[in-house]
């Protein structure tokens, strides 16, 4: 019994120092570990750990993410990831003397997310202190978010709301020699009602919906009316990605969609035909042939969007030599996107964007402190939903018309 009030004094200590090291910057606590006796290091970062846990790691103070990693590291440990364009030599994390405590420090914009990984012996490991994980097209990567950075709420699942219905089948083309599952998504009360609806064709379909949550930002945004009652086409590549979006197949795909499956969507479905009512759109390579159908196909489609798309003469050499063509643009990048030196994606995208606006064509443009990364293009479909499908129409913002004239005009 006369332990007890020693006990509960030494964890109220642990408490108070624990408590005091959640609001200390991390260079302070770099600096008090290193005025510590050697011995007395690691019972100072294990208060931190302890401290820092509920608010998370990486640490953000101002405009600064600290990276830290507690553990046996046999060689290097460095931090990697969009924000070192995924080098494996990445950024060298520096050992805390007599502690297993490593970290690195980091400049960042107030909203910046990123992906990132560290690679421990030449292993690649997600953070072990970081519980947020974000799935890429590579498996789950540790996500960074500083401190402005607001999560899409319109990918969220939203069970209070009325949603559209998803269905799929199978498609076999005639110029690709292939089939492939092509998914449906018709707005609420499609079933219900007699209207014709746009249309949006997105290009690495099976990923927009399990990467981009594209179901539920359509039913959220259509609730909200952000963006009319659209139908969503969700188209994958064959085998041969690179070569039907960009390369020596694209041919064969254009013609794929431009006589085979939007014919068939046409005659299927309740949409309205005509070009202005009709978009397309993808990410990366999918944002480039996207881009290569409107501008080459624009009595086709006369709405379009691209996201950290690739960029190449195919697409500026029309839209800079050819006549103007009644095309709606929506281009966003991350300034965090893939630079090799000598192709990069931002240079290139800001370009594109002079060019359509030299040209008089009306383009909205975005750039995000983020990479080249599902959980970028997750969080800004939405945008380009509001942007081509706006609700309502500009031709009817004038006037309130009917749920009819909304859909239609």
């Amino acid at each position: 019994m006369k332990k007890t009030p020693l006990i509960i004094s030494f964890l109220f200590i642990i408490i108070r120092v624990a408590a005091s090291q959640t609001n200390e910057s991390f260079s302070s606590l770099l600096h008090r570990i290193a005025a510590e006796d050697r011995s007395k290091r690691s019972a100072i970062v294990d208060s931190f750990i302890i401290a820092q846990k509920p608010k998370g790691f990486p640490l953000t103070n101002d405009s600064t993410a600290y990276f830290v990693y507690r553990g046996k590291v046999d060689s290097v440990i460095v931090v990697t990831g969009d924000q070192t364009q995924w080098s494996q030599n990445g950024d060298l994390m520096t050992n805390v003397s007599a502690t297993d405590l490593y970290y690195f420090g980091r400049k960042f914009e107030p909203d910046a997310r990123i992906d990132y990984k560290f690679v421990k012996d030449g292993n690649w490991i997600l953070d072990p202190l970081n519980a947020h994980t974000i799935n890429g097209g590579f498996g789950p990567n540790s996500e960074l978010a500083m401190s402005s950075y607001v999560q899409p709420a319109a990918i969220q699942y939203n069970p209070a709301i009325p949603h559209g219905s998803v269905s799929t089948f199978t498609f076999t083309s005639s110029y690709t020699g292939d089939s492939r599952t092509i998914t449906v998504y018709l707005p609420p009360k499609y079933n219900s009602s007699s209207l014709r609806y746009p249309t949006l064709y997105v290009h690495d379909g099976a990923d927009y919906l399990s990467l981009a949550s594209m179901t539920n930002v359509m039913d959220n945004l259509i609730e909200a009316k952000h963006i009319r009652p659209i139908i969503g086409v969700f188209v994958p590549p064959g085998p041969d990605r690179a070569g039907e979006y960009r390369l020596g197949k694209i041919t064969q795909f254009t013609n794929l969609m431009d006589k085979e499956l939007v014919p068939y969507i046409d005659s299927v479905y309740r949409t309205d035909a005509r070009a202005s009512q009709r978009g397309t759109m993808g990410c990366s390579d999918g944002g480039f042939i996207a881009l290569y159908l409107a501008v080459n196909y624009p009595n086709i489609f006369g709405l379009v969007g691209g996201q950290s798309s690739t960029i190449t003469d195919l697409l500026a050499g029309p839209i800079q030599n050819g006549p103007k063509i009644p095309v709606k643009f929506y281009l966003d990048v991350g300034t965090y996107d893939i630079s090799d030196g000598s192709y990069m994606f931002l240079d290139l995208n800001r370009k594109l964007r002079d060019l359509l606006v030299s040209k008089g064509y009306d383009v909205t443009y975005a750039e995000y402190h983020e990479g080249h990364s599902w959980g970028n293009w997750r969080a800004h479909t939405g945008n380009i939903l509001k942007t081509l499908f706006p609700y309502p129409p500009a031709s009817v913002k004038a006037h309130k018309g009917s749920e009819k004239n909304i859909l239609l005009k």
